[in-house]
């Protein structure tokens, strides 16, 4: 990759967890995802958030709020055993509820999930609440010291103990104001900066990445109504802002095509955002992958960025959750999740599995819908292509006859027995979206 290098795309393969079609013009290889159990309806704007169990020390992604097929705000929290790979409702217990969000920003401290601001049923909201992945309990978190105004669609990273918060539309409109939250002091803090000829313009609905030294801010919705893909970096010791590049590993000029409400998610150094909207010319649903590299950056201003074209269109959208993988590594390829999100108004409610080949990097991981998290983590499952505990075919009944395969063994029963789960799954597939349709019915008649 010349000067630095960085993971890039192997492959993109839709799971199919609710029995969805997987795509080869997008994959090299694929497997079918074995997940079992009753997982999120068909949803967007949603947080995916990882946590480790502090029972077994398991790696779960948490599915937190978002909006439903019918509009109705989503209160309802699963949770995803990468492990096992089994989806879990979580029965939350006394407590304020779950909040009703939407492009919110979101982080994770030890086993706690925050969520701050975003809208809801009654408007732009300023609150934050956490849920204790322990107690499986919401409360609301007290917040010290003069905290933003109420608003939605800010970008939002994490470095270290301190979260950034910049910009997003309040009751006046697009802002690029800048806010410290402090995880140890539970208190904000604005930072000031100044003006200049390299200022981004008031936006929303982008995403953001931070280091101890400086907050880089990229893409969204502008205050003129343009959808952009400008990263701007801002040194937080002396309030200076600066354009940055987007270069390939040799240095050369990049071109990343502008986007609102893109699905985002972070590893390391790096920051990976797939679909979005483009409000330019065409006005359309972004149909890419990029993968944004920030190391480096703060002394060359250069943001190393590698964009991979998604053919097949029926993956294309926006307002989905974005989670990649701390320790999800198979056969020498990183794993990462993204769920639902819309496509030209219809909520999704699959899951793409997209590998990466592991090059390098190191830390860890953090998923989006609206916002950001840090420590995103998780797993794929053990087993690869037709061997070990869970093959491609699925269930562990399968992936025994995979072993077969690989050992030579009788090649027909293992296509068969993969056929009849595939065909379990798509029987399956319906009895649930019968419950996500009540599900949204009970959801949309109680929030009137």
């Amino acid at each position: 990759m010349g000067r630095m290098q960085m993971w890039q795309m192997a492959a993109a393969v839709i799971c199919g967890v609710w029995g969805a079609v997987v795509w080869d013009e997008v994959c090299v290889g694929y497997r079918k995802s074995p997940a079992r159990g009753i997982g999120p309806s068909p949803r967007e704007s949603l947080a995916m958030v990882g946590v480790r169990s502090a029972e077994d020390g398991a790696e779960l992604v948490y599915f937190v709020a978002g909006v439903g097929q019918t509009g109705a705000y989503t209160r309802n929290v699963f949770a995803y055993n990468t492990k096992t790979r089994d989806f879990n409702p979580i029965e939350t217990n006394s407590g304020v509820g779950t909040p009703e969000r939407k492009n919110f920003v979101s982080f994770v401290d030890g086993r706690g999930i925050y969520v701050w601001g975003g809208e809801g049923p009654s408007g732009l909201s300023s609150e934050m609440f956490v849920f204790d992945t322990e107690e499986n309990v919401w409360k609301k978190v007290e917040q010290g010291g003069v905290r933003p105004s109420a608003r939605q669609g800010a970008h939002c990273a994490v470095a270290g103990r301190k979260v950034y918060v910049f910009g997003g539309r309040d009751y006046a409109g697009k802002q690029r104001d800048v806010w410290e939250w402090s995880m140890d002091a539970k208190g904000w803090r604005e930072v000031s900066w100044s003006a200049g000829a390299e200022v981004p313009e008031e936006r929303s609905g982008g995403g953001a990445y931070a280091t101890g030294d400086c907050l880089y801010v990229f893409g969204g919705l502008t205050k003129s109504g343009k959808s952009t893909q400008e990263v701007y970096q801002l040194e937080l010791g002396s309030g200076v802002w600066s354009l940055c590049k987007t270069v390939d590993g040799g240095g050369a000029e990049v071109v990343v095509r502008s986007r609102v409400e893109a699905g985002l998610g972070q590893y390391g150094t790096c920051v990976y955002v797939f679909g979005g909207f483009d409000y330019g010319a065409e006005a359309c649903t972004v149909g890419d992958f990029v993968v944004l590299d920030f190391g480096g950056a703060d002394s060359t201003k250069e943001v190393v960025a590698e964009v991979v074209e998604v053919a097949e269109e029926r993956l294309w959208r926006r307002r989905c959750g974005v989670i990649v993988m701390e320790d999800a590594v198979v056969a020498g390829k990183r794993v990462g999740f993204i769920f639902g999100g819309d496509k030209d108004g219809e909520k999704l409610g699959d899951m793409i599995e997209v590998e990466f080949n592991t090059v390098s990097g190191s830390g860890s991981g953090s998923g989006s819908g609206s916002g950001r998290r840090r420590e995103g983590v998780g797993g794929s499952g053990e087993g690869g292509s037709g061997s070990g505990r869970e093959g491609v075919g699925g269930r562990e009944g399968v992936g025994g006859s995979g072993r077969e395969w690989e050992e030579g063994g009788r090649e027909w029963e293992w296509e068969w027995e993969w056929e009849w789960e595939w065909e379990w799954e798509w029987e399956w597939e319906w009895e649930y979206e019968r419950e996500w349709r009540e599900e949204d019915e009970e959801q949309a008649g109680a929030s009137v």
